[in-house]
């Protein structure tokens, strides 16, 4: 299959023969990528040269980016710095290379340095990849004294008249939130941010089937050198757009995995070691020991009474139950995607605070199973306590659901240590989910909103225990209500039966 001569150093700018073409397909057909991103990057690509920033090198993920991208008709990274592709190159082009270098060795009695190679092909508008974290590079970098990857990128831009956009990009192949405490197999094959080689051949071939790549916010480097900049002030440019891109590609993790977990033992400490919860505590027992430790166990049982314990496996369980269930229940599930790319444009600075329209049962369950599909975590959902009976309350609260009572009237204890639960969860960044009209709607009309959990969002924004809050208006629209038959019966004059949901 005719190709074209790499020009530079392990340069990919080939299409793979039959065998290679058939291999690579079947390898990375089921990985997914941000749909949102793509008329932006043929927008940059047109402007400007595109360039690729991972954090972490490895070269299964450079193969990936460029073989999916190159198929999807995207920019395609074609050169990568620091990165050595010999095995994957056709053995003319390996030959070729050793030929270079061995005549660098001959002629100069070393190896010539790739950073001008780099620059030239950025600047003929060769789509590049570079890693921002990297021991290697840093190596070079400060004992040689050599360029980063970064450092040349601005050089380059300051010689060009077209911008260089550099993106974030990252790679994921599970759902599972990363916990503050390693288990062994972290610590032997390495941290989900970093796993190792060995980790990483594993999870591709396990999870190859749910592997999602997303973007981060892309940086134009053009912008960044607005005046002109000495050796110092370049190295302080190079540092601060560094920092940029790895601050994007964490906050779009956080956005699929969610915040770091602690477990449930640590937000039960948190929360009922607070010095307001203990205040109170203190304050109802009136002196008496004994009456104080019996308010410690009463704080203790109301945390365990509404506190999730959020289990990843549940959540992957009920997705497939409920892609099953949504197939024989409805002709589709209609999303406007615009509007949820939005949303999740918003996810990565700060806590989302998902408010839908609540007619069914099932609007928690097909908003969740939205988000889930589409790379978002899901929220922790405040769930009344008439839905806490086993085992619907057990997989609920497994799920991410906490669970409220219909009133805190003469329960200032319940009150307080609930509030401080909302600030907790807050504090560590968990997107939350309520409804707004409390009940739900009998007539398909919205009902008159209720502002008490409303008004603890607003009093933990107040109080510092996040940055910002994003509230997301959500309406969940149906053809039919599940629930039409009884609904019916309700305004006829049935009274709501409620056997069933008391515990």
């Amino acid at each position: 299959m005719p190709r074209t001569t790499p020009r530079f150093p392990f340069m990919l700018d080939y299409k793979p023969r039959f065998f290679l073409s058939w291999f690579l397909y079947r390898l990375f057909k089921r990985v997914k990528f941000n749909e949102a991103m793509r008329e932006e990057l043929k927008r940059m690509n047109r402007e400007g040269t595109v360039v690729y920033a991972i954090k972490y090198r490895g070269a299964l993920d450079y193969l990936l980016y460029h073989f999916l991208f190159l198929k999807s008709r995207l920019p395609a990274p074609k050169l990568a710095l620091d990165l050595n592709m010999a095995l994957f190159l056709p053995l003319s082009d390996v030959f070729r290379i050793l030929k270079f270098h061995l005549g660098d060795l001959l002629k100069h009695g070393r190896l010539r340095d790739k950073g001008p190679f780099f620059e030239t092909a950025v600047q003929e508008g060769i789509t590049s990849l570079i890693c921002l974290v990297d021991p290697k590079g840093f190596r070079k970098h400060y004992i040689h004294a050599r360029k980063d990857a970064l450092h040349l990128l601005l050089e380059a831009q300051q010689h060009m008249d077209k911008p260089i956009f550099l993106v974030p990009l990252l790679v994921l192949y599970k759902n599972t939130p990363e916990k503050e405490v390693p288990n062994l197999r972290e610590i032997f094959f390495g941290f989900k941010d970093k796993p190792g080689t060995l980790r990483k051949i594993m999870l591709f071939f396990r999870h190859n089937r749910r592997a999602f790549i997303d973007f981060g916010t892309p940086i134009n480097l053009k912008n960044a050198l607005i005046d002109p900049v000495d050796s110092l002030q370049m190295e302080r440019t190079t540092e601060t757009v560094k920092q940029q891109a790895i601050e994007s590609i964490d906050r779009q993790k956080r956005v699929i995995l969610g915040p770091v977990m602690k477990s449930r033992q640590q937000l039960r400490e948190t929360v009922l070691k607070d010095a307001t919860v203990s205040k109170t505590i203190t304050g109802t027992a009136s002196g008496n020991k004994g009456r104080l430790k019996h308010r410690k166990k009463e704080a203790a049982r109301y945390f365990n009474e509404i506190a999730a314990d959020y289990n990843i496996a549940y959540i992957e369980f009920a997705n497939r139950v409920l892609t099953w269930i949504w197939k024989r229940m409805f002709e589709g599930i209609d999303v406007l995607e615009e509007e949820l790319a939005a949303v999740r444009a918003r996810a990565g600075k700060g806590p989302l605070i998902y408010i839908p329209s609540h007619k069914s049962h099932i609007d928690y369950l097909i908003l969740n199973y939205v988000l889930y599909r589409h790379h978002m975590h899901v929220p922790r959902i405040a769930a009344g306590k008439n839905l806490n009976f086993w085992p619907i309350g057990h997989f609920f609260r497994k799920s991410g659901a906490f669970f409220i009572r219909r009133s805190f009237k003469g329960a200032r204890l319940y009150a307080v240590i609930f509030k401080r639960y909302i600030k907790a969860l807050l504090q560590e960044g968990h997107p939350l989910e309520f409804f707004i009209e409390g009940g739900r709607s009998r007539s398909g009309k919205l009902i008159l909103p209720k502002i008490g959990f409303l008004s603890i969002l607003v009093e933990a924004y107040m109080e510092g225990y996040c940055d910002d809050l994003t509230f997301v208006p959500a309406a969940i629209v149906y053809d039919r209500i599940i629930e039409e038959k009884t609904y019916l019966k309700e305004l006829g004059g049935i009274r709501k039966p409620m056997k069933a949901f008391i515990k």
